[in-house]
């Protein structure tokens, strides 16, 4: 939609992101240079997509690949995922399992 702040437009949707709902997503950041989303949700798991360069039909509707996947990453639903500010290498998620955890994630 519209507003006096600009337009907003959805440019790439991720089917089947997750078996249940989506409760977080994150944007690694540009200091990490590889253009990766985490997402979490209630099927228990962490999800990392990479952003195939080139691969969208134009270069405003980017394509992203799942990557790799922590099944049960907490026993119960993986509240919210979160990479650190400054180390594309690092995530913390927390669940309904009460834990706060600290992942080091190596790209392919």
């Amino acid at each position: 939609g519209s507003s006096r702040d600009g337009t907003w437009k959805c440019v790439r949707k991720i089917p089947s992101a997750h078996k249940l709902s989506v409760y977080s997503v994150d944007c690694a950041p540009s200091i990490a240079g590889h253009g990766r989303i985490a997402s979490s949700g209630a099927d228990d798991c962490i999800h990392i997509f990479r952003e195939e360069v080139g691969g969208g039909r134009t270069p405003h509707a980017p394509t992203f690949t799942l990557e790799v996947s922590a099944k049960m990453a907490h026993r119960g639903d993986v509240n919210c995922v979160r990479w650190h500010p400054r180390d594309g290498n690092r995530l913390a998620s927390v669940g309904d399992d009460g834990l706060v955890k600290i992942w080091r994630y190596k790209g392919v």
